[in-house]
Protein backbone atom coordinates (compact mmCIF):
# COMPACT_ATOMS: atom_id res chain seq x y z
CA UNK A 1 0.00 0.00 0.00
CA UNK A 2 1.18 3.49 -0.90
CA UNK A 3 1.76 5.85 2.20
CA UNK A 4 1.81 8.95 -0.13
CA UNK A 5 0.29 12.00 0.39
CA UNK A 6 -1.44 13.72 -1.91
CA UNK A 7 -0.35 17.10 -0.32
CA UNK A 8 3.21 15.92 -1.59
CA UNK A 9 2.35 16.31 -5.31
CA UNK A 10 1.29 19.97 -4.69
CA UNK A 11 3.25 22.09 -7.18
CA UNK A 12 3.67 25.95 -6.05
CA UNK A 13 3.86 27.85 -9.27
CA UNK A 14 4.36 31.90 -9.27
CA UNK A 15 1.55 32.82 -11.42
CA UNK A 16 3.01 36.42 -12.63
CA UNK A 17 6.36 34.46 -13.68
CA UNK A 18 4.31 31.61 -15.81
CA UNK A 19 2.05 34.22 -17.28
CA UNK A 20 4.91 36.05 -18.38
CA UNK A 21 5.94 35.83 -22.17
CA UNK A 22 7.90 38.76 -22.12
CA UNK A 23 11.43 36.46 -22.67
CA UNK A 24 9.27 34.54 -25.68
CA UNK A 25 11.62 31.97 -27.76
CA UNK A 26 11.66 32.45 -31.10
CA UNK A 27 13.63 29.92 -31.90
CA UNK A 28 11.45 28.33 -35.09
CA UNK A 29 11.46 26.01 -38.02
CA UNK A 30 13.25 28.00 -41.01
CA UNK A 31 11.15 27.82 -44.02
CA UNK A 32 12.25 28.01 -47.56
CA UNK A 33 10.38 30.29 -49.47
CA UNK A 34 12.07 29.38 -52.71
CA UNK A 35 11.97 25.59 -52.71
CA UNK A 36 8.74 25.28 -50.53
CA UNK A 37 10.35 23.61 -48.20
CA UNK A 38 11.04 23.71 -44.60
CA UNK A 39 14.72 22.80 -43.16
CA UNK A 40 17.21 23.60 -39.88
CA UNK A 41 16.09 26.21 -37.38
CA UNK A 42 16.01 30.21 -36.90
CA UNK A 43 15.69 32.02 -34.73
CA UNK A 44 15.96 36.10 -33.57
CA UNK A 45 15.59 38.77 -36.52
CA UNK A 46 15.24 35.98 -39.26
CA UNK A 47 12.00 34.09 -37.39
CA UNK A 48 10.69 37.44 -37.10
CA UNK A 49 10.82 38.20 -40.75
CA UNK A 50 9.73 34.58 -41.92
CA UNK A 51 6.41 35.46 -39.26
CA UNK A 52 6.09 38.80 -40.96
CA UNK A 53 5.38 36.96 -44.01
CA UNK A 54 3.06 34.37 -42.69
CA UNK A 55 1.05 37.16 -40.99
CA UNK A 56 0.91 38.76 -44.42
CA UNK A 57 -0.18 35.66 -47.09
CA UNK A 58 -2.04 34.39 -44.42
CA UNK A 59 -5.40 35.84 -44.57
CA UNK A 60 -7.20 36.47 -41.04
CA UNK A 61 -10.70 34.82 -39.70
CA UNK A 62 -9.86 32.26 -42.70
CA UNK A 63 -8.10 29.25 -40.70
CA UNK A 64 -9.21 28.01 -37.82
CA UNK A 65 -5.92 26.97 -36.65
CA UNK A 66 -5.61 30.92 -36.12
CA UNK A 67 -6.85 33.46 -33.35
CA UNK A 68 -8.70 36.22 -34.68
CA UNK A 69 -5.75 38.60 -34.05
CA UNK A 70 -3.68 36.31 -36.91
CA UNK A 71 -3.40 37.10 -39.96
CA UNK A 72 -4.72 40.73 -42.63
CA UNK A 73 -7.56 41.48 -44.10
CA UNK A 74 -4.95 43.25 -47.40
CA UNK A 75 -6.44 40.30 -49.70
CA UNK A 76 -10.25 40.34 -49.07
CA UNK A 77 -9.86 44.64 -49.10
CA UNK A 78 -8.39 44.14 -52.44
CA UNK A 79 -10.62 42.19 -54.01
CA UNK A 80 -13.63 44.66 -52.72
CA UNK A 81 -15.30 46.13 -56.31
CA UNK A 82 -16.14 48.75 -53.94
CA UNK A 83 -12.42 50.34 -53.14
CA UNK A 84 -10.74 52.49 -55.03
CA UNK A 85 -7.12 53.15 -55.88
CA UNK A 86 -6.87 56.00 -53.74
CA UNK A 87 -8.70 54.24 -50.62
CA UNK A 88 -6.15 51.51 -50.88
CA UNK A 89 -2.86 53.61 -50.89
CA UNK A 90 -4.37 54.85 -47.95
CA UNK A 91 -6.03 51.59 -46.32
CA UNK A 92 -3.39 49.17 -47.01
CA UNK A 93 -0.52 50.41 -45.35
CA UNK A 94 -2.80 50.53 -41.76
CA UNK A 95 -3.74 46.94 -42.56
CA UNK A 96 -0.48 46.09 -43.09
CA UNK A 97 0.34 47.95 -39.56
CA UNK A 98 -2.16 46.30 -37.63
CA UNK A 99 -1.42 42.95 -38.45
CA UNK A 100 2.34 42.84 -37.78
CA UNK A 101 1.75 44.88 -34.47
CA UNK A 102 -0.05 41.89 -33.55
CA UNK A 103 3.44 40.37 -33.02
CA UNK A 104 5.31 41.61 -30.22
CA UNK A 105 8.64 41.49 -30.94
CA UNK A 106 7.64 43.91 -33.81
CA UNK A 107 7.38 47.96 -32.70
CA UNK A 108 6.86 49.81 -35.28
CA UNK A 109 5.84 49.42 -39.48
CA UNK A 110 6.66 52.63 -41.72
CA UNK A 111 7.73 53.74 -44.81
CA UNK A 112 5.34 52.06 -47.38
CA UNK A 113 6.25 51.28 -50.61
CA UNK A 114 3.38 49.43 -53.06
CA UNK A 115 2.71 48.90 -56.55
CA UNK A 116 -0.69 47.67 -56.76
CA UNK A 117 -1.46 44.85 -59.65
CA UNK A 118 -5.26 43.73 -60.56
CA UNK A 119 -6.08 41.31 -57.80
CA UNK A 120 -2.68 41.46 -55.37
CA UNK A 121 -0.02 43.88 -54.39
CA UNK A 122 3.71 44.40 -53.81
CA UNK A 123 4.63 45.60 -50.91
CA UNK A 124 7.91 46.75 -49.39
CA UNK A 125 8.34 48.60 -45.75
CA UNK A 126 10.85 49.20 -43.26
CA UNK A 127 9.70 47.19 -39.60
CA UNK A 128 11.45 47.77 -36.64
CA UNK A 129 11.74 44.87 -34.28
CA UNK A 130 13.34 44.15 -30.93
CA UNK A 131 15.86 42.40 -32.45
CA UNK A 132 16.40 45.09 -35.16
CA UNK A 133 15.29 46.84 -38.32
CA UNK A 134 14.51 44.85 -41.69
CA UNK A 135 13.12 45.68 -44.94
CA UNK A 136 9.95 43.40 -45.38
CA UNK A 137 8.95 42.47 -49.14
CA UNK A 138 6.56 40.75 -50.37
CA UNK A 139 3.09 40.39 -52.80
CA UNK A 140 -0.46 39.55 -51.51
Amino acid sequence: MNDMNLNDTDLNIDIAEAEDDSDEITRTYKIDWENGRIGGMTDELEAVQQAIIKILLTERYRNLIYSWEYGSEIKSTLQSEDCTNEFLEVEIPALITEALLQDKRILEVDNFNLTFWKDSVSIECDVVTIYGNTTVKAVV
